[in-house]
């Protein structure tokens, strides 16, 4: 498949933050699946859904609005966050809808649709060259996001 990979990972990263955030007890959940395929395209349908706070009825129409989360409540309180605005919109630039819903004390799930070309293309291997020319370097990170630590410790070079 051919894509923006930046604004996919840009849009899970929104909306899985955004559920890890609100969700002391209970589970995240991201799910992926093939909504249709054919020899020009394959159909995604995304799912974040989550058990935690939910967002209240009064507050729902508003909720991908920027800032709208200080209006009546903190946002520490409900859903509405900078990187629900973001996700919403990186959604709309690939021609589709983010949907939710949620229930207050219950959870909330969000759900878009992607429809990407398919390619022949060969696939990128990185260069044994390139990754000798920075093996042994040492890398400062300074980060504190909870979830950005944790993605650094497990994928990259930290704590290595």
């Amino acid at each position: 498949m051919l894509g923006d990979q930046m604004r996919l990972t840009q849009i899970l990263f929104h909306l899985v933050g955004n559920a890890i955030k609100f969700t002391e007890k209970g589970f995240v959940l991201l799910m992926v699946g093939i909504t249709n395929r054919d020899s020009k395209t394959v159909g995604l349908h995304f799912s974040v859904a989550d058990s935690g706070i939910g967002i209240p009825e009064e507050l729902k129409a508003q909720i991908f609005e920027p800032f709208a989360a200080s209006l009546s409540r903190t946002s520490r309180q409900f859903h509405g966050t900078l990187g629900l605005t973001i996700a919403f919109h990186l959604v709309k630039l690939h021609n589709s809808h983010l949907n939710f819903n949620s229930e207050e004390g219950i959870g909330t799930k969000f759900e878009f649709d992607l429809s990407y070309p398919v390619t022949t293309m060969p696939e990128v291997v990185e260069s044994p060259k390139a990754i000798s020319a920075i093996s042994g370097m040492r890398v400062l990170v300074v980060e504190d996001e909870k979830l950005n630590i944790l993605v650094l410790k497990k994928y990259w070079l930290i704590g290595a």
